[in-house]
């Protein structure tokens, strides 16, 4: 059998659940209330013996036209400057100078003792702040001293000298714009010059006028290439009409239709030609005499009344009518049939569009062959001209500007409302100070208890046995001090003020105690889950150990005893722990005769068996403690006394040694039915736990019973809550 701990592991990759969280606040819950009641002492400490605070604060609002390249150009644009800008000019070496060797100089200030210039040093590098409100656009410069005096002048000093520190810059950054508006203006003047001699020289060489005027001849050109273009967006707009129609034509036919282009008849061939002359004479007709001619419209009813009377011959014909079987799909067919027509006509007549603006678009071009070098070149100069002029004539207007703004500029602050002279000091918030110190405290104790919960790898609950180390729990044993004494002492016994944590009339053992007391049936349970974990074989005899010292295990020994003894059963408890014996303390025997007398003087049996108070209970105690017991409890003689008093007792419980210091118990209770494990709450490490089972499991001889927790708390914060409830509240 192979073990690995993973406690701690394990225990961090669990989900914590709200319950888990409950549980922490109550185990630690000291340690997070001094936490909190300690930050809560100092937040009310500070502010009792903090000095008074006095504030002071002036309003201003911010503007600011900044010279910025737009959209339109270059120019002033309203733009207002981040706050950050103005804080990092109260930063500035230049602005805390001024401020210190103005508030050095001034005289009311001259007059307190208190202030001294490493004061005014301090006070201007942290008692100065901007502060703004997200529904409001003023700003608020605020001052803060511990003198009101200080305070007030602060705060009036810093304003005025942030406004004019800011002028300044204001000033610094339009003339450098002023500067380079002349700069600038120099360098278009010459180019607007330069423009105009080039514009008048070109009209001189080729005696050309200005063509982009209405009627000009260029505009004559564009249009015709805007009509053009808008003939050939038509026709390929009506091609592809004609063929969806077609496409639906053939899925309604399942086959194609007669087209106009294709067609024989005589009849329509003639009716064609005429639209074709009469359409050409309309585009003559129209380019001289313009679209809303009386003769044009005339034409357009004309070629309009033969389109139609070309649809109806084609529909008529032989050729374009198919075999339906219902009279939907007939009517369907026609309509289709005319869209077809219609389509094809339109692409016929913009056809003939096309190549008369074509051939107007030829004959143009070769009656002015160097019509459009000349026309874009023409072009290009007056634009150039043009920008120049604008360009020059926007430099003239924003360096006046420029110039006005620099001499009466406001350096971006205008102030609102003057500081005051403080009369009250700031509120120190006591209410909500004490309330953010105790959250704070209330937080980091939770923190520390998180950490050292982390850290703590002591058993804390049931599951740290049964379910990280995987191991049995036969049962669990309360703190003795979690019960009111009047659930534990006897009538008549009451705990004396101001002793030992037991009064003098020993409590240690059950036989004591009030029988129904929560201790006596914690040591019931542990009997009884040992008696059913051994129902197939019987335990006669079983050694009680813990890990390290100080864990209760000789108390857990002697507390069983009495238990098993009470049940009506011949109980032997043996003092092994020949290192430190307690037995006999405990049970107040004599620590003589004991198991070294008999081992080694031959001692007989009777004389080394004490009795108890306890009926059917007897004790063997140590004797003279060995300088050899691990020599001792593995010699043949003492497996020979083992075996003797086995036959005699119902049940003989030894109390050994720890098991990591020596290893006297494992030798020990490889001669025995079983070992019991002892172990303290919130004392003893899971990974002594560990390095135990892993000793227990290299000697293949040793059983191990099962794992009892020692002084377990009461208290909901471990997981754990136990029936002994019910004792505080009269049960019994």
């Amino acid at each position: 059998m192979s073990f690995t701990y993973e406690g701690r592991e394990k225990r961090m990759k669990k989900e914590l659940t709200l319950q888990d969280y409950i549980q922490l606040v109550v185990r630690r819950r000291w340690e997070i209330l001094i936490s909190a009641g300690g930050i809560l002492i100092l937040t009310f400490i500070y502010l009792v013996t903090r000095p008074p605070v006095y504030e002071s604060a002036s309003t201003f609002m911010l503007e600011s036209k900044e010279l910025s390249f737009t959209e339109k150009g270059m120019g002033f644009t309203e733009q207002t400057r981040p706050l950050g800008y103005y804080e990092a000019v109260m930063k500035s070496r230049i602005f805390r100078s001024r401020l210190l060797n103005t508030l050095s100089a001034d005289t009311l200030l001259k007059d307190a003792d208190e202030v001294n210039a490493e004061q005014l040093r301090l006070a201007i590098r942290e008692n100065i702040r901007l502060t703004t409100s997200e529904y409001s656009e003023f700003i608020e410069l605020e001052a803060r001293a511990h003198d009101p005096v200080l305070a007030f002048r602060l705060a009036q000093h810093a304003t005025q000298i942030l406004k004019d520190r800011c002028q300044e810059i204001d000033r610094e950054e339009l003339q450098n714009a002023v500067d380079f508006i002349d700069h600038q203006k120099e360098i278009s003047k010459k180019k607007l010059e330069e423009a105009e001699r080039a514009l008048q020289e070109f009209k001189k060489n080729t005696n050309i006028t200005v063509m982009d005027e209405e009627g000009g001849i260029l505009t004559k050109l564009v249009k015709m290439e805007n009509q053009l273009t808008s003939i050939q967006t038509e026709k390929e707009l009506a091609r592809a009409n004609l063929a969806a129609y077609r496409r639906r034509l053939s899925q309604l036919q399942g086959q194609d239709t007669q087209s106009l282009t294709a067609t024989s008849d005589p009849q329509v061939q003639e009716i064609r030609q005429d639209i074709a002359d009469l359409q050409q004479q309309r585009n003559q007709l129209a380019t001289d005499q313009g679209e809303t001619d009386l003769k044009v419209l005339e034409l357009d009813r004309e070629i309009e009344a033969q389109k139609r009377k070309l649809i109806n011959e084609m529909i008529q014909s032989p050729a374009g009518n198919g075999s339906f079987s219902a009279e939907g799909d007939a009517l369907l067919w026609q309509n289709i049939q005319e869209k077809i027509i219609e389509e094809e006509l339109n692409v016929f007549i913009l056809e003939n569009k096309e190549r008369y603006y074509r051939s107007l678009i030829e004959d143009f071009k070769s009656s002015n062959p160097r019509l459009m070098e000349d026309a874009i070149e023409y072009m290009r100069m007056t634009r150039a001209q043009s920008v120049a002029e604008n360009l020059y004539t926007f430099l003239l207007e924003r360096g006046e500007e420029a110039k006005i703004k620099a001499a009466t500029g406001s350096g971006g602050i205008r102030i609102i409302d003057d500081p005051v002279m403080p009369k009250n000091a700031v509120p120190s918030n006591m209410a909500r100070n004490l309330i953010l110190g105790l959250i704070l405290g209330l937080g980091l104790g939770f923190g520390i208890a998180l950490v050292r919960e982390y850290m703590d790898n002591t058993v804390q609950t049931k599951e740290d046995i049964t379910d990280h180390l995987n191991l049995s729990l036969m049962g669990v044993i309360p703190h003795f001090n979690g019960f009111s004494r009047s659930l534990i002492l006897p009538n008549g016994l009451k705990r004396k003020n101001n002793q030992q944590r037991y009064p003098d009339k020993n409590i240690y053992l059950i036989s004591d105690m009030k029988p129904k007391s929560p201790p006596v049936e914690s040591y019931s349970s542990l009997r009884s889950n040992l008696t059913f974990t051994s129902v197939d074989q019987e335990i006669r005899s079983m050694v009680v150990s813990s890990p390290n010292p100080m864990e209760g295990k000789t108390i857990t020994t002697a507390n069983l005893g009495i238990s098993y003894a009470l049940l009506g059963h011949k109980v032997l408890i043996v003092d092994a722990d020949l290192r430190k014996p307690k037995l006999h303390q405990l049970f107040k025997t004599k620590a003589k005769p004991g198991i070294m007398e008999h081992l080694v003087e031959d001692t007989p049996l009777d004389s080394i068996i004490h009795d108890t108070k306890t009926k059917g209970l007897y004790i063997i105690p140590c004797g003279e403690m060995p300088p050899n017991p691990a020599e001792l409890i593995a010699s043949r003689k003492m497996k020979e006394f083992m075996n003797s008093i086995t036959k005699n007792f119902d049940l003989v419980i030894y109390d050994s040694a720890p098991i990591l210091p020596v290893t006297d118990t494992v030798i020990l209770a490889s001669s025995t039915d079983g070992l019991l494990l002892v172990v303290k709450h919130g004392f003893t490490d899971k990974r002594a736990i560990d390095q135990v089972k892993e000793n227990l499991e290299r000697s293949s001889n040793v059983n191990l019973l099962g794992v009892v927790i020692n002084q377990m708390s009461l208290g909901k914060g471990y997981g754990y809550y136990p029936s002994y409830a019910y004792y505080s509240k009269g049960y019994y």
